[in-house]
């Protein structure tokens, strides 16, 4: 669940995303853009480029200017796909607090399961089963797996 797209951007892509980040940065101390819009953008380049300790260092400096559960819980996402589990579970704990949105839950459940506290993510996946929300495809299938992984299925 907490992976990023295989396939690393070519060279191309690369210099077109730094060119992105260059410019915006000059925009952010010539023009004066606000530090949200800001660190949002660089965060989201950061991304694309798989940098994601950088992104999540835009994100945390976003965050302390708006606590937004969304950019919270793309937060989160950074820190799992770079094995920082624990951490994960700390901010998409927050961010499910102001938005349980179903997705994000299941992240929290795989974030619990990776970072050694199995059973309080086998709680989040009995959780979303009972509730028995529809799911979208991709959601579904991640349930369907952290059930595999904790041994939920019948």
């Amino acid at each position: 669940m907490a992976h990023a797209s295989a396939e690393t951007p070519g060279a191309l892509s690369r210099l077109h995303t730094f060119s992105r980040i260059l410019y915006k940065e000059a925009q952010y101390w010539l023009v004066g853009l606000t530090p949200e819009h800001y660190h949002l953008y660089q965060a989201r380049r950061w991304s694309e480029l798989h940098k994601f300790d950088a992104s999540a260092r835009h994100l945390r400096k976003y965050l302390a200017c708006s606590n937004k559960p969304q950019v919270r819980a793309e937060l989160g996402w950074c820190l799992a796909v770079l094995g920082r589990w624990t951490e994960a579970v700390e901010e998409y704990e927050m961010a499910t607090a102001q938005w349980p949105h179903t997705s994000l839950r299941l992240a929290l459940a795989e974030a619990h399961l990776r970072s050694g506290n199995p059973q309080r993510g086998a709680a989040i996946v009995r959780e979303l089963d009972v509730e028995g929300l529809a799911l979208e495809a991709t959601s579904r299938q991640a349930l369907a797996d952290l059930k595999k992984e904790l041994g939920l299925v019948a």
